[in-house]
């Protein structure tokens, strides 16, 4: 074996060790994996309040319901998960993003706004949101009260929960994205109801997949909390 030939293959044996010996940090940055029971813990049922703001809602019929996917993450939300669905190959910088439009953050408060590289035509700093803040979900389902919406179909996103990982990261977020939207419902007096939404789903996930929604009906009584109000 040459020179060159043996570095090589003491780099490659080198790279495996430290992956095998550091597995969690090098999931998101240097931010530590989340086990899976640690990304459930995040599902609980709703808390009891005096009065609920509706009645439980019944059927589709005569309803505006619009879809909410809740999947936009920022660079400071907490979340570990930089600026996903913002990013484009893993930046979001000028010339480089997956967005169409940029959103209109008028109404947003300061700790709902997220700084980015981009720069409006007066040379400020241009923010975007984060689908986690539970000022922005609360905000979101009060402008459909405000315009006569009826409630949302929370997206849920089935690859967090059915594929195997190392960092369940994602699948924590999208809990907690599940339970503010529930709040948020309850509060303004919309309906709201699951998603699935099954794109890169195989035969063999399947099995996690009824398993995440187990999770759900037993850690958040999904569809039978008597403190849900809201749930279609």
């Amino acid at each position: 074996m040459t020179s060159t030939a043996t570095e090589m293959a003491q780099f490659r044996l080198s790279l495996v060790l430290v992956i095998a010996c550091f597995p969690g940090s090098l999931a998101f940055g240097n931010e530590p994996a989340v086990s899976r029971e640690e990304s459930y813990a995040e599902l609980k049922p709703a808390i009891p309040r005096v009065r609920a703001s509706q009645d439980k809602p019944n059927g589709l019929t005569g309803r505006v319901v619009t879809g909410y996917q809740g999947w936009f993450r920022a660079e400071g939300d907490g979340s570990g998960l930089g600026f996903d669905h913002y990013k484009k190959g893993g930046t979001f910088e000028p010339g480089n993003c997956t967005i169409d439009l940029w959103p209109d953050l008028s109404e947003f408060e300061d700790d709902e706004l997220f700084p980015t590289t981009f720069r409006h035509k007066d040379g400020s700093t241009a923010h975007v949101f984060s689908s986690i803040h539970p000022k922005t979900i609360d905000r979101h389902f009060s402008w459909m009260a405000e315009y006569g919406v009826d409630g949302a179909f929370v997206q849920r996103f089935g690859v967090h929960g059915a594929k195997q990982r190392r960092d369940y990261r994602s699948l924590k977020f999208e809990n907690r994205k599940l339970s503010l939207c529930r709040d948020a419902a309850i509060r303004h007096g919309r309906c709201w109801v699951l998603m699935y939404d099954l794109s890169g789903l195989r035969d063999d996930d399947f099995e996690r997949l009824a398993e995440d929604w187990k999770q759900l009906r037993r850690r958040m009584q999904l569809g039978t909390d008597p403190n849900d109000s809201a749930y279609l």
